[in-house]
């Protein structure tokens, strides 16, 4: 049987000298679950990237344990991630405004089952039949001015 390969790139792109982005790509309960997540640390604030870092490694651990609930499981590593950051920009004042957005999935491949969650601005899609579906709504002004056709995608 040949092992699964899962991979993930990040770009720094043409705005910033840094990366604030992180990932997670991984087979995790035994190869019971696929984990993909996209973790998008916040630019123009100081501490993005240990934003992104914190929620990687948050979550990372969170799917080391038993999952019964791929959606709770998911809940509460976003929540966990969120309050670590938070202790974190109480315990540095240089990083009281460091942030990161974030989009998880978990695939059941036993039980043939897609579960997501996020928050932010970072977009999930379905690629099916030759076409883009998308299935988040931006927790941003512009997923608002979306959402009341203001302006199109």
């Amino acid at each position: 049987m040949t092992p699964e390969l899962f991979f993930g790139y990040t770009d720094t792109g043409k705005q910033r000298d840094n990366n604030e982005d992180a990932f997670v790509a991984e087979s995790v309960q035994g190869g019971n679950l696929i984990a993909a997540c996209v973790i998008d640390g916040v630019g123009g604030y100081e501490g993005g990237e240990i934003a992104a870092a914190i929620a990687k490694d948050t979550i990372r651990e969170k799917l080391r344990h038993a999952i019964s609930d791929p959606v709770e499981s998911m809940k509460s590593a976003f929540l966990l991630a969120n309050q670590k950051i938070y202790d974190e920009r109480m315990a540095n004042k240089e990083r009281d405004s460091m942030a990161c957005v974030l989009t998880m999935a978990l695939v059941d491949l036993t039980n043939n089952q897609f579960h997501y969650a996020h928050v932010g601005d970072t977009r999930l899609y379905l690629f099916r039949d030759h076409s883009l579906v998308k299935l988040t709504k931006d927790h941003s002004f512009v997923g608002f001015l979306e959402d009341n056709k203001k302006i199109s995608e």
